[in-house]
């Protein structure tokens, strides 16, 4: 996976990162390449000690830049990432896993892609049979 951090501090803090969270990155990442030809992420945010009861708190959430997406990139893959995913195996639960434009109807995602995975006491939860982004060469 090939991350580039905006923040030393959250390339160091990367190694402490929920493994829910970075296997979500890595399938991301492997949509955008596949599909958009992106290759390098921006981390713009990752650990944030002092943002108590956020996610980011925890290691289990990240910000990526979406400026240097081509154009419809960042939608196409919060429309997928969250047609897979469940942030909950709750039925109640509100959230999903990957914030952006129309999954934030408070609009304070739109200027990144916000990606996060619940507590660990929580599962990840998997709608019907995953997709995955399809293999270079048709594999």
């Amino acid at each position: 996976m090939r991350l580039h951090f905006r923040r030393s501090s959250d390339a160091e803090a990367w190694k402490r990162a929920d493994g829910r969270l970075v296997s979500m990155l890595e399938l991301v990442q492997r949509y955008l390449r596949q599909e958009f030809g992106v290759y390098v992420l921006t981390v713009t945010s990752f650990y944030r000690p002092m943002d108590t009861g956020s996610p980011h708190s925890d290691y289990r959430a990240v910000d990526l830049r979406v400026r240097d997406l081509p154009a419809g990139a960042a939608q196409a893959v919060a429309d997928w990432i969250n047609s897979q995913f469940r942030y909950s195996a709750s039925p109640e639960s509100r959230y999903v896993v990957c914030l952006y434009g129309a999954y934030d109807p408070n609009g304070q995602h739109n200027d990144h892609i916000h990606l996060q995975v619940p507590p660990l006491s929580e599962v990840v939860a998997v709608r019907g049979r995953p997709t995955r982004p399809p293999l270079p060469g048709g594999n």
